[in-house]
């Protein structure tokens, strides 16, 4: 793609993007605007590596949770992410009711989603938008049983991260 189709495509995608990350991610209007505008610095940055066999959309969205998951791990005070089996449920810390034990948890979650391969992050973000198994599939440019293993293996190592799944090695010395 030339730089000037790039540089309309990306400029199409920026609306998709400021309410992806204030839906999403719980983000207040200008921090939304400020991971959309710095999603759009890198893609802009990066546009060498893209490929028209990849997705645009999706290429995007994993720059912008990317960032997100970064400001996180830095200490920013951005929204968290967690996810549930099939929805996602999105806090601000200072907004969590109950105090210091969701507030860990919430930090547990999103440290464990820096923690799961990429394709399967993508995945669980695109289902948590209400993207049917289908859509995933066609978005990330996969076969349908491969979008729903990456879902599934996403939302098991989740779980397993976070401790409320045993491992097969948990499973296999429970097992002896």
């Amino acid at each position: 793609m030339d730089e000037r189709a790039f540089g309309a495509a990306l400029a199409g995608e920026r609306r998709f993007l400021i309410n992806f990350a204030r839906k999403k991610f719980g983000m207040a209007p200008n921090d939304a605007e400020d991971f959309a505008q710095e999603t759009m610095l890198k893609a802009w940055a990066a546009r060498e590596r893209y490929t028209e066999q990849e997705n645009f959309r999706a290429w995007l969205l994993t720059i912008l949770s990317n960032a997100v998951f970064s400001q996180k791990r830095k200490g920013g005070r951005r929204g968290q992410v967690i996810f549930t089996d099939d929805e996602t449920i999105i806090a601000n810390a200072g907004s969590v009711s109950g105090g210091q034990f969701e507030s860990v948890y919430l930090g547990q979650i999103s440290e464990a989603m820096g923690n799961i391969p990429p394709d399967q992050l993508e995945a669980l973000l695109l289902i948590a938008l209400g993207h049917e198994y289908e859509e995933v599939a066609k978005i990330t440019s996969v076969m349908c049983g491969t979008a729903k293993s990456r879902i599934g293996r996403g939302r098991q190592a989740l779980r397993r991260i976070l401790g409320e799944e045993p491992s097969r090695r948990q499973i296999l010395v429970a097992a002896e």
